[in-house]
């Protein structure tokens, strides 16, 4: 499951990302928009702190 501490071994891809979507559709839509925004900012983490207003805003590019 997303965010357990234990290591998980699939037989395959096709199993591996049934158990991805499970795990996601089992969580709240805010939840895993935390989870992205926390990523986000300790991925760019250096970017932010030379320029704190570029992370007002999240742009999908379709």
């Amino acid at each position: 499951m997303y965010g357990s501490k234990r290591i998980v071994f699939f037989d395959s891809l096709a199993e591996e990302n049934e158990s991805t979507y499970e795990a996601y559709s089992a969580t709240q839509g805010i939840e895993n928009m935390q989870r992205v925004t926390t990523m986000v900012k300790k991925i760019f983490s250096k970017e932010l702190k030379e320029n704190p207003t570029l992370g007002n805003r999240i742009y999908f590019d379709c």
